[in-house]
């Protein structure tokens, strides 16, 4: 009949569309907007999640703003590399997950991410969420979580067993997204002495919380801070923001043979003047493996063995700014004015 041929219709066009937060151009938050499209087919690895929860990064605002300078958009791009939701359909290879299984994942730059109903990613970098955890405080941790262990254990090949207890780390930048589960990770797992940079009454307080055991103000001299509270140096810098603005600062309290993990890349800095302490940097990139498709696997396995430390009480979620969904542009100008602290979180309702 043709009322079932329409409700068929209907009922096909629900199936295959979805809503999302997009862009068509580059530019403020004022360029994203909710639209209907197309909703993605899982083919391959890769498994169709709905999304739950979603976070911020400033990986959002970059790519939002063009930071890299790319030509400009020839089809609508979905932001969004945070999430937590639930698997609804599995590509033709994936065999990791089952459909209703809960997950969280951060996932791969060079696709549309997930501020949508739905997002299409390789289960390879995909975990179960922590169960201790709702959707929206899930969502805070994955790619935080990836850049601070890739950089800390797998870059710089610091050991999990306790055996460096007596060296220590200064996490530049504490207060924020990968400084926070950085020495969350740092005090907890690795059992460092840790020492964060905060320069606010309330950013001090939140990076205590994480697990730092002293703190330096950032914007004034570091040595004669570390100074002190009693340290001549330290054995390894997690520095979260541009190496261009504090290398100076960051070769001056490093011991020689230290190790440096930097996480924005080395543009603007003179290396010359430091090769005489030997020390290592581990330029660390989350989104290398699923990029150039190595290990991504990598990218699972530790999402897996986050989860079950934060069941087990050892780490914590950071979410700690939430948004209603429709104030998501809101959100985005929090993430560029540098005054979060810790993560930015949203539940997906359109």
């Amino acid at each position: 009949s043709t009322q079932s041929t329409g409700d068929l219709l209907l009922f096909n066009f629900h199936i295959i569309q979805m809503k999302a937060y997009i862009q068509t151009t580059y530019g403020g938050p004022e360029v994203l907007s909710i639209q209907t499209i197309e909703k993605p087919k899982p083919t391959g690895k890769d498994i169709l999640v709905k999304v739950k929860a979603v976070a911020l990064n400033p990986i959002d605002t970059k790519v939002r703003n063009n930071y890299g300078g790319n030509p400009p958009l020839e089809k609508p791009r979905i932001l969004g590399w945070d999430g937590a939701g639930i698997v609804e359909e599995l590509g033709s290879e994936a065999t990791h997950f089952k459909i209703g299984d809960e997950v969280y994942f951060a996932g791969h730059v060079g696709r549309n991410g997930c501020h949508a109903e739905y997002v299409v990613i390789d289960e390879r970098i995909v975990a179960h969420k922590p169960k201790s955890l709702n959707f929206e405080d899930a969502a805070s941790v994955p790619l935080c979580a990836l850049t601070a262990w890739e950089g800390l254990i797998d870059g710089a090949k610091l050991p999990t067993d306790g055996s460096i207890s007596n060296k220590t780390i200064l996490v530049v930048g504490g207060a924020g997204g990968v400084g926070s589960i950085t020495t969350q990770i740092a005090k907890k797992v690795l059992k460092l002495k840790v020492i964060a940079s905060a320069s606010r009454e309330e950013t001090i307080k939140w990076t205590k919380e994480q697990g730092a055991d002293y703190t330096i103000d950032h914007s004034k001299p570091w040595k004669e801070q570390l100074n002190s509270l009693g340290f001549e140096s330290v054995d390894y810098i997690y520095n979260t923001v541009d190496a261009y603005t504090n290398w100076n600062q960051v070769v001056e309290v490093l011991k020689p043979f230290g190790t440096v993990i930097a996480i924005t890349g080395l543009n603007g800095i003179e290396l010359s003047g430091s090769w005489r302490k030997c020390f290592k940097i581990i330029n660390e990139f989350m989104f290398a493996r699923p990029i150039f498709n190595f290990e991504q696997e990598r990218q699972g396995e530790i999402l897996k063995e986050v989860a079950d430390l934060i069941d087990k009480g050892v780490l914590k979620s950071t979410a700690n700014h939430r948004f209603e969904w429709s104030k998501l542009p809101e959100a985005h100008r929090l993430q560029e004015s540098g005054k979060a602290i810790g993560k930015i979180v949203s539940t997906v309702q359109f």
